[in-house]
C-alpha cells in the first residue's frame, strides 16, 4: 500500500517500526482509528520484516486495547484492499471519498477512547469491505475511468491456462452470483486493478493506430457527426485521438469502437458499391466484401452505423476496444477505396459531388429545429408542454444539448441564449425526463443519467436566471423600471406595449413572446446564420456605435464594407482592437467624410466607385446609417481633430491599404457651407445666424482615450423648442440626415446589383404621433424630427423607382439605445436595447431576404420596426 499512501505516513511507520514500544505508546493514543490502520498497512507494520516495534506496541496498547487479540495482520490486508477498491472506482483513497461514501468503514475516524469495545474489528472491517465490493463494482459498475463496464475489465483478468490459482468467475453473471466473503475480494481486487490497466492499455493502443490511419486517409475518414465535407484542420482528429489515448479514461468518449470514431465517408461507402464488382478479387477487396455488411447491420459483435448516410449511431453498451479483426476491415477498405479513386476519378468525383449536396451537416454543435426555424420562437409554456410531450425524444434531447453546449459556453458567446425548454422539462424522476436522459447518454446506467440529466437542466436553468452578455448590452428594461417613480402606470413591453406581468428571463424589456422573437430575429444576422460572401456593403457614419457595430456584422458575415467616417484614422483603431481583425481587414475600407460639407458627399461618391472598380467589387448594400442631432461643442472637435492628425502621423502597415486618403482632412464644423464647382453651382457661403454656444451639446466620445468634457449648463438642441434651436445644428441635422443620404441613393443606385438592398436608418421622431396629446415630441427637437420625415419620404418615394431595378429600399427604427445629455442618466442610465440589437435590427431585412431556410421574398417601401413585427403608418403614427 506504500503505493497509495502519501510518503508522510510512510516515513513514520518507518520511524516507529525502530522506535521502543514503550515510546511509541502516546504517538497511537492521539492518532484516529484510520490511521492506525494507514500505519498497518504500510510494509512497516503487521508481519514486517522490519522489525516488530509498531506491531507489538499496537497488540499491546492500552489506548488501543479494542485491537488485542484480532489478527493485525488480517486487519492490513483489508484495509490496504478497500483503499485499493476505492482507488480502483473513485480513484482516491478511502478517506478522501464523500463523508457518506460506500467505501467509509464504520468509526474510521473515532479516537482510541471513542472507539466502541467491538469483540471483532476485523470482521467488522470485512464486512465493510464486503458491502463496498458488491454495491460499487458488483452492481453499480462504477470504476474510476468513465465508460469502463464490469465485463470489460473481466475479460483482462489471467486466463485458466495462464494461472491456475485464479479460481474466480469471468463472467459478469458468475460474479455476481458469487457468495463474496473478505478473503476473496483481498484476492480479486488487485487483479481487477491490473486488468483496467491492461485495458486501457490497449483502448489506448487502437486509438494510437486510428491516429495514424487518420493520417494517412485524411480525405477518407472523418468523425461520425461530421460533415461529408473533408475538413481543413486534419491535424485536429489524430491530435485528439492521442491525446485521450494519453489521458486514458479521463472522459467518457475516450475509448468506444473503432469505427464510431472515425467512419469513411459516405462517397467512400457508396464508390464502393459501384464498382466492387469491376476489380479483381484481392486480398483487401476480399476482406473488405466480407465484413462491408456487417458495418451496415446490427449485430451485436460489431455495432456499427443503422445507415449508410454515416450519421445515425447505434446506441451500445459496450466498453471494449475493437479486435484486430476490425481495424484491418478499415484498413483494408481505406486501401481499396483508394484504388477505386485512382481508377475511376470522374465517378469518385461526381459521388462526392452528390454526397456533400445531399448529406445533412450536423455538426454536434449546429442549432436543432427549434433554434433555427424563426416561426417556433413565439412558444409560451403550452406550446413548450405540447414539443415535450409529442416531439420526438431525439428532438428535445438535442434541443437540450444544444442549450447546454450554449449555456456552458456563455463567457465565449455572448449572443446566442439558450430555449427555455428546460424550465419546462419534468422532473428527472419522471418517465419522460428519463427516455431523454436515455437518448443523451445511452451507454450509462440509469443512476449516472439522472445524474447528468439534472445537473444539464441545472446549468441552462443558470444561464436563463443570471444576466447574460447581451442582456448587459441590450439593457434590460426591468432596470430601468426601478429608477421610474413609482405611480399607475403600468409597466408595458417594449415591443407589443402590453402590460408586462410576465417579463423576459433576458430581455427585461419585452415580454415572453416578444424577447424570443427578439433573440431568433437579431440571430439571423450573425455569421453562422448568414454568409454574404462576395457582396460589397457601404455603411456611413460606422466608426461608433450603431455604425460600427452594423459594420463589425456585415464584415463577420463575409462582406466587404466601405465605411466612411470624419476622422478615419481613429475609425481603423477602433477596428483594429477586435480580436478576429486580421480576418477580415483585407475586406475593410474607410473613407473620410464630413457630411456637414456637400463636398465631402460627392467626393465620398468618386471615391467609393474609384475603390470598387480598384478593387473588383460590385456594389450590394447600402447603409445610411450616419445621423446628426446634437452639435459637439468647438473644444471637443478640436481635440478630436489633433488625435485624428496624432493617428496620421503615425500610421500602420495596414492603414496605408486601409483608409482611403483622397485629400480630405477634418476640419472644425467640417466647413460646411459649400458645394464643389460644377456640381450644384457655387454657394456663397453658409447661412448666417446664430450659432451654437461651445458647450452646446455632447455626443458618444472620440475614444478611450479621451474624455468628453462636457458643460451641461447649456441645453442642448434636443430639448430646445424651434427658437431656440441654433440654425448651426438646423442646416447640419438636415444635410446629414436627410440631403447626404439623397445624394448618395441617386449617385450609387445605377451601379447597385440586383438584389441588393438600401436601408436608411431613421427614428421614430419622423412619423406622425398616434395622438395630438402625445409626448414624445412635445414640441422639442424639430430640426430631427423634420429630417428624420425627409429621409422616410425618400424610402416611399424612390422606394418603387429602387425596386424596378431589383434593389429592396427600406427605411429601419433601429430602436431606443441612446439619451441625449439631459436624458443620460435616466433610469440609471439604462436602455431597452443595446447596439448589438440595433445592428440586428438594421440588416434584418438583408438577413431575411439571405437566409437558406424557410426563404422569404424581399420586403421593400417598409417603415421597419421591431423586425417587422409593429406595423407602421409613418402618417398614421405608431411607435
Amino acid at each position: 500500500m506504500d503505493d497509495l499512501l502519501p510518503q508522510r505516513i510512510v516515513r513514520i511507520a518507518r520511524q516507529l517500526s525502530v522506535t521502543p514500544a514503550e515510546l511509541i505508546e502516546p504517538v497511537l493514543a492521539d492518532l484516529p482509528y484510520h490511521r492506525i490502520l494507514d500505519l498497518l498497512g504500510t510494509q512497516y507494520g503487521a508481519n514486517s520484516p522490519h522489525g516488530t516495534s509498531l506491531q507489538s506496541a499496537l497488540s499491546n496498547s492500552k489506548a488501543w486495547s479494542v485491537l488485542r487479540d484480532q489478527d493485525l495482520g488480517l486487519l492490513a490486508k483489508l484495509w490496504v484492499a478497500l483503499n485499493r477498491l476505492a482507488s480502483l472506482s473513485e480513484g482516491q483513497l478511502v478517506m478522501a471519498t464523500k463523508p457518506d461514501s460506500e467505501f467509509r468503514p464504520r468509526n474510521a475516524k473515532a479516537s482510541s477512547s471513542a472507539m466502541p469495545d467491538w469483540p471483532r474489528p476485523t470482521a467488522v472491517l470485512g464486512d465493510d469491505l464486503v458491502r463496498a465490493f458488491s454495491r460499487m463494482i458488483l452492481h453499480k459498475e462504477k470504476f474510476r475511468d468513465r465508460g469502463t463496464k464490469l465485463y470489460a475489465v473481466i475479460q483482462y483478468l489471467p486466463k485458466p491456462e495462464d494461472s491456475s490459482a485464479f479460481q474466480h468467475p469471468r463472467t459478469v453473471a458468475g460474479f455476481r452470483a458469487k457468495g463474496w466473503k473478505p478473503d476473496d475480494c483481498v484476492d480479486i481486487i488487485p487483479h481487477l486493478v491490473e486488468a483496467q490497466k491492461l485495458l486501457n492499455d490497449e483502448k489506448s493502443s487502437e486509438l494510437h493506430r486510428l491516429a495514424d490511419l487518420y493520417e494517412q486517409y485524411p480525405m477518407y475518414l472523418k468523425t461520425p457527426l461530421a460533415p461529408q465535407t473533408p475538413r481543413k484542420n486534419i491535424a485536429h482528429v489524430p491530435r485528439q485521438l492521442r491525446l485521450y489515448a494519453r489521458r486514458s479514461g479521463r472522459t467518457l468518449w475516450s475509448f468506444r469502437y473503432a469505427h464510431p470514431i472515425l467512419v469513411p465517408y459516405d462517397w467512400c461507402l457508396q464508390l464502393f458499391d459501384a464498382v466492387n464488382e469491376e476489380l479483381d478479387y484481392s486480398l483487401d477487396l476480399q476482406k473488405t466484401r466480407n465484413g462491408i455488411q456487417s458495418i451496415r447491420t446490427l449485430e451485436d459483435t460489431l455495432p456499427r452505423l443503422t445507415s449508410t448516410k454515416g450519421l445515425k449511431l447505434q446506441e451500445h453498451k459496450n466498453a471494449m476496444p475493437s479486435t484486430p479483426a476490425e481495424l484491418e476491415w478499415l484498413e483494408s477498405f481505406m486501401r481499396v477505396v483508394e484504388q477505386m479513386e485512382s481508377q475511376f476519378p470522374e465517378l469518385a468525383s461526381s459521388i462526392k459531388e452528390r454526397t456533400a449536396l445531399q448529406a445533412p451537416e450536423d455538426k454536434i454543435d449546429s442549432p436543432p429545429e427549434m433554434a433555427r426555424d424563426p416561426r417556433s420562437v413565439l412558444m409560451g409554456p403550452s406550446d413548450f408542454q405540447h414539443f415535450i410531450a409529442n416531439s420526438r425524444l431525439h428532438d428535445v434531447a438535442n434541443q437540450l444539448r444544444y442549450d447546454f453546449d450554449l449555456s456552458k459556453k456563455a463567457a465565449k458567446d455572448e449572443t446566442e441564449l439558450p430555449s427555455l425548454l428546460a424550465l419546462y422539462m419534468p422532473p428527472s424522476s419522471s418517465a419522460e425526463s428519463k427516455r431523454v436522459s436515455f437518448h443523451l447518454w445511452p451507454i450509462l446506467d440509469p443512476g449516472m443519467r439522472q445524474l447528468l440529466f439534472e445537473q444539464m437542466i441545472e446549468t441552462i436553468k443558470t444561464r436563463l436566471s443570471d444576466t447574460p452578455s447581451i442582456a448587459a448590452n441590450d439593457d434590460p428594461y426591468d432596470r430601468v423600471h426601478r429608477h421610474m417613480p413609482m405611480g399607475s402606470r403600468k409597466r408595458t413591453c417594449y415591443v407589443c406595449r402590453m402590460v408586462l406581468d410576465n417579463p423576459h428571463p433576458q430581455l427585461g424589456s419585452m415580454c415572453i413572446p416578444c424577447g424570443e422573437l427578439n433573440l431568433a430575429e437579431r440571430a439571423l444576422s450573425l455569421p453562422e446564420n448568414l454568409s454574404l460572401k462576395d457582396k460589397t456593403a457601404i455603411v456611413t457614419g460606422g466608426r461608433v456605435n450603431l455604425g460600427f457595430h452594423t459594420a463589425l456584422r456585415l464584415l463577420r458575415c463575409g462582406a466587404a464594407v466601405i465605411v466612411s467616417s470624419r476622422y478615419p484614422e481613429d475609425a481603423l483603431s477602433r477596428y483594429r482592437q477586435e480580436t478576429d481583425f486580421d480576418d477580415w481587414a483585407q475586406r475593410l475600407r474607410i473613407i473620410g467624410a464630413d457630411f456637414r460639407a456637400a463636398a465631402d458627399a460627392f467626393a465620398l461618391v468618386q471615391s467609393i466607385k474609384r475603390v470598387l472598380e480598384q478593387e473588383g467589387w460590385g456594389l450590394d448594400y447600402l447603409i445610411n446609417n450616419a445621423a446628426q442631432t446634437l452639435t459637439d461643442p468647438v473644444e471637443k472637435e478640436e481635440r478630436a481633430i489633433e488625435h485624428e492628425w496624432f493617428l496620421l502621423d503615425n500610421p500602420s502597415d495596414d492603414g496605408k491599404s486601409m483608409v482611403v486618403r483622397q485629400g480630405y482632412s477634418p476640419r472644425v464644423r467640417g466647413c460646411a457651407g459649400s458645394l464643389p464647382d460644377g456640381v450644384a453651382g457655387k454657394v456663397p457661403g453658409s447661412i448666417a445666424g446664430p450659432s451654437a454656444p461651445k458647450n452646446t451639446s455632447l455626443s458618444d466620445p472620440m475614444s478611450k482615450l479621451q474624455i468628453s468634457g462636457t458643460d451641461t449648463s447649456a441645453p442642448s438642441s434636443w430639448v430646445q423648442s424651434l427658437s431656440e434651436i441654433p440654425y448651426e445644428d438646423v442646416i447640419t441635422a438636415h444635410s446629414v440626415n436627410t440631403f447626404v443620404p439623397l445624394i448618395l441613393i441617386r449617385e450609387l443606385l445605377p451601379s447597385m446589383r440586383k438584389g441588393g438592398h438600401i436601408v436608411n436608418v431613421s427614428s421614430r421622431e419622423g412619423i406622425f404621433e398616434s395622438t395630438q396629446r402625445s409626448s414624445a415630441k412635445n414640441s422639442k427637437h424639430v430640426h430631427t424630427n423634420m429630417s428624420k420625415a425627409g429621409l422616410n419620404m425618400i424610402t416611399e418615394t424612390e422606394a418603387p423607382t429602387a425596386w424596378k431595378l431589383g434593389v429592396a429600399m427600406n427605411t429601419v427604427d433601429p430602436g431606443y439605445m441612446s439619451a441625449a445629455p439631459e436624458f443620460e442618466q435616466a433610469y440609471g442610465g439604462e436602455r431597452p436595447i443595446g447596439w448589438e440589437d440595433g445592428a440586428g435590427r438594421v440588416l434584418w431585412p438583408i438577413a431575411r431576404a439571405g437566409r437558406k431556410q424557410l426563404y422569404s421574398p424581399p420586403i421593400w417601401g417598409r417603415f421597419l420596426k421591431h423586425y417587422g413585427a409593429v406595423r407602421v403608418d409613418t402618417r398614421l403614427g405608431r411607435g
